[in-house]
C-alpha cells in the first residue's frame, strides 16, 4: 500500500512538473506564432498603407502640374493679349521679346513669324515650320508641347503657345517656354522623410523631366535587371497597359533592400505621366519601428497587443495629417500651395458669398535676375523673405496666403471697403520694397501687386486669379514696385 502510494504520488508529480513546463512552453509558442503572424500581417498592412498614401501623394503632385500647366497657358495668352495692344505692327522684334522675356514667368520668350521662322530674344533664329507649335499656334490653337533638344539651345522644352492677332488676322505665334529643371520642384515627392524618384514622362515612356536618375531616357528602363529593380512579367503588363491607356496605377518592386512602392498617376490636359518610385527603405523603416513594438507583444501579449494597435491607430492619425498638411503646404514658405490655396478660397467665398472680400496676387519685381546673378539658394532666400514680409503686413487679418508659383503669392483678406484695400496695398508694397541680404550678395526687391474684389469681381479663385492677373500685369507695364486694382 505504501509503495503504491508513493508511485502515485511520484506520478502525480511528475505530472504536476510536465503541467509546469508544458503551459509555458506552449503559451511560448502561441506567443512566438502570434508574434510571426503579426509580423506577416503587419508587413502586409504597412504595404498596402503606403500603395495607397503613394498613390494619394501621386494624384496630388499629378493635379498640382495639371493646374501649374493651366495656369502658365492663362499667363501666356493675357501676355499674348498685352503685345497685341503694344504693337503698331504686325511683327515682334527682339527688343520686345528680351523685355517679355525678363518680365515673365518664362524662362524664354519667343516668336514664329507666319513664315515659320522663330526669334528669340537674342536675335537667333531656327525654323519652325515643322514644329507643333507653329503648326497649330498659326492655325487659332493654342497648347503646350515638349520640345526635346531645342535647335536654339539644345535643351529640353516645355513650351506654351498662342497666336499673336493684328487687325483681326494671326500673323505669327507667342511662345513661353520653361527648362526642363524649372518643373523639377512641381513633380517632386516625399514622404515620412523619404524622396521619391519622379519622372515625368510622355505616354511612350519618354522621359521629359526627372529627380533621380539623370540617365534614364525611357521609364520603362527603370525595371530592368541590371538597375537593381525587378517587377514581375505580370506588373510590367500592367504597367504598360496604365501609359497605353492613361490610367493611374499603383504597384510593388524588388531590389537588394527589399520591397518598393511606386504609382503611376495622369495629367489630365495632355499624354503625359507622373510615375514616382519611393525607396524600399521606407518600408524598411516603417516595419523595424513596427516591429519593434511587435517584440513588446512577446512579452505582454495582452497589454502591448492593446497598446500596439491604439499606437497604430495613433499613428494612421498622424500619418494622415502629415501627408495631407505636406499635400498643401508650400515647403519653402509655409504658405499654401496652389491647389490647397485654390480650394480653400473657393470654400470660404461659398461659405460667405455676401462678404466682401480683396483678393492680391503678388509677383516678385525681376526675381529671374536675382537669380541668375546669386544662384538659386539666394533666389530661396528671396521667397522666403518675401513671404515672411507679406505675412507680417496681414498676419492680423485672418486671410488666406498661397503660394502659386515661383515667384508669384496670392492672398484673400476680409476687407471692411475697397478703401482699406488700397491702403494694404500700398502697405505692402512699401513693405516688400527693401534689400534682401545673404552673407555677400544683397538684392534690392519689390513686388508688382494686381488686386480686385469678392463677390464683384467673381465668387471663385479661377474668376478672381483671371482678373487680379490682369490687374499685376497693369503693375507691371506701368514700372513694377507698385499695385493696380482691376478695373
Amino acid at each position: 500500500m505504501k509503495d503504491q502510494s508513493a508511485m502515485s504520488m511520484r506520478s502525480v508529480g511528475r505530472k504536476s512538473v510536465w503541467t509546469k513546463i508544458l503551459v509555458p512552453v506552449l503559451l511560448l509558442i502561441i506567443i512566438l506564432l502570434a508574434y510571426i503572424i503579426f509580423i506577416v500581417e503587419n508587413r502586409r498592412y504597412i504595404l498596402d498603407l503606403n500603395e495607397k498614401y503613394i498613390g494619394e501623394t501621386a494624384s496630388l503632385t499629378a493635379q498640382r502640374l495639371d493646374d501649374l500647366l493651366l495656369a502658365r497657358q492663362k499667363s501666356l495668352d493675357i501676355l499674348a493679349i498685352t503685345v497685341e495692344q503694344w504693337i503698331d505692327e504686325p511683327d515682334v522684334n527682339s527688343g520686345l521679346l528680351k523685355f517679355l522675356q525678363d518680365n515673365s514667368i518664362f524662362d524664354y520668350v519667343e516668336f514664329i513669324d507666319s513664315s515659320g521662322l522663330n526669334h528669340n530674344a537674342y536675335g537667333l533664329n531656327s525654323d519652325s515650320t515643322d514644329r507643333e507649335n507653329y503648326l497649330k499656334g498659326i492655325n487659332g490653337q493654342t497648347g503646350n508641347f515638349i520640345i526635346f533638344n531645342s535647335r536654339i539651345t539644345t535643351e529640353t522644352l516645355i513650351c506654351f503657345y498662342t497666336p499673336l492677332h493684328y487687325d483681326g488676322k494671326i500673323f505669327g505665334v507667342l511662345n513661353g517656354m520653361y527648362r526642363e529643371e524649372t518643373l523639377l520642384s512641381s513633380i517632386s515627392a516625399e514622404l515620412f522623410g523619404e524622396s521619391a524618384a519622379a519622372y515625368l514622362c510622355m505616354r511612350d515612356g519618354t522621359v521629359i523631366s526627372c529627380v533621380g536618375d539623370d540617365d534614364i531616357t525611357n521609364v520603362f528602363d527603370i525595371f530592368d535587371e541590371g538597375r537593381g529593380r525587378t517587377v514581375s512579367d505580370e506588373t510590367l503588363f500592367h504597367i504598360h497597359k496604365a501609359f497605353e491607356e492613361h490610367e493611374p496605377y499603383n504597384f510593388t518592386y524588388q531590389d537588394s533592400s527589399g520591397t518598393g512602392n511606386a504609382s503611376i498617376a495622369v495629367i489630365s490636359d495632355n499624354d503625359w505621366m507622373l510615375l514616382h518610385v519611393f525607396p524600399s527603405s521606407l518600408t524598411k523603416t516603417m516595419e523595424r519601428e513596427a516591429n519593434r513594438s511587435g517584440t513588446t507583444l512577446t512579452f505582454m501579449i495582452s497589454v502591448a497587443f492593446a497598446a500596439y494597435i491604439a499606437f497604430l491607430l495613433l499613428s494612421n492619425q498622424k500619418w494622415r495629417h502629415i501627408m495631407m498638411r505636406h499635400a498643401q503646404t508650400d515647403h519653402m514658405t509655409g504658405f499654401l500651395n496652389q491647389t490647397a490655396v485654390r480650394s480653400a478660397v473657393n470654400d470660404l467665398l461659398r461659405k460667405n458669398p455676401e462678404k466682401l472680400y480683396a483678393f492680391y496676387v503678388f509677383d516678385i519685381d525681376n526675381f529671374k535676375q536675382a537669380n541668375d546673378k546669386f544662384g538659386h539658394a539666394f533666389g530661396d532666400t528671396v521667397i522666403r523673405r518675401f513671404s515672411e514680409l507679406i505675412r507680417s503686413c496681414v498676419h492680423e487679418d485672418n486671410g488666406l496666403l498661397g503660394r502659386i508659383g515661383g515667384d508669384e503669392f496670392v492672398a484673400l483678406l476680409p476687407v471692411p471697403d475697397q478703401e482699406w484695400a488700397k491702403k494694404k496695398a500700398s502697405l505692402l508694397n512699401e513693405t516688400l520694397d527693401c534689400d534682401c541680404i545673404s552673407g555677400d550678395a544683397s538684392w534690392h526687391m519689390s513686388a508688382s501687386i494686381g488686386f480686385c474684389f469678392a463677390p464683384q469681381d467673381g465668387a471663385s479663385f479661377h474668376e478672381l486669379y483671371k482678373k487680379a492677373d490682369s490687374a499685376l500685369y497693369t503693375s507691371k507695364r506701368k514700372g513694377k514696385g507698385i499695385h493696380s486694382m482691376f478695373r
